[in-house]
């Protein structure tokens, strides 16, 4: 084990705490606007039209209270005739399609969760939307400090995009060899 490792998760502990107590201190209607935005910016990505345009397949997440708001997305996207997929928390995260609002469950976390076909390779996955706690503007994503996407993303070969709201986007997070930047963030 590096001598360092203690230190980084010290660092990473702290930051979590500093995260979740801003983004608890932000006002409903302050992550509605910020989440209309985010949701507009998705939009307007090459990447996004070109889903919507021929029907790829793109890996979302079902956000929770604390993560900008993108149910809509998964509606939009899914009504487009988009293959939209969505995590599922087991041993470890599984990728299953999402086949309509009736097909979600309440998981382990009390994350609304998929009930579709597992997808198992990932490699058609043409984009992906990632979650995390915090993110710097290069891409390095903190995580809630499960792992889950951390073994997830080296499984990805498409596009990965963080969605955060502002005050979750922080100058610098300390890595360590499993953290996998994203292609980018899109905030605030």
């Amino acid at each position: 084990m590096d001598g360092r490792q203690p230190m980084i998760t010290e660092e990473k502990k702290q930051l979590r705490m500093a995260v979740k107590k801003a983004i608890a201190e932000m006002s409903a209607e302050e992550k509605q606007r910020q989440s209309k935005f985010i949701c507009e910016k998705v939009a307007s990505l090459a990447h996004y039209r070109a889903a919507t345009a021929g029907s790829l397949a793109v890996l979302l997440f079902h956000s929770m209270a604390d993560e900008p708001y993108t149910h809509g997305l998964i509606r939009e996207l899914h009504s487009a005739g988009v293959k939209v997929y969505l995590p599922k928390i087991a041993q470890e995260l599984e990728v299953r399609l999402y086949t309509g609002p009736a097909s979600l469950k309440v998981g382990p976390y009390g994350i609304l969760e998929p009930c579709g076909p597992l997808q198992k390779d990932l490699q058609e996955i043409d984009l992906a939307f990632i979650p995390g706690l915090a993110f710097t503007p290069e891409g390095v994503r903190l995580g809630r400090g499960k792992g889950y996407y951390d073994r997830l993303l080296p499984k990805l070969s498409c596009p990965c995009f963080g969605l955060c709201f502002s005050c979750q986007l922080v100058p610098s997070i300390p890595t360590e060899t499993h953290d996998i930047p994203l292609s980018g963030v899109i905030s605030q």
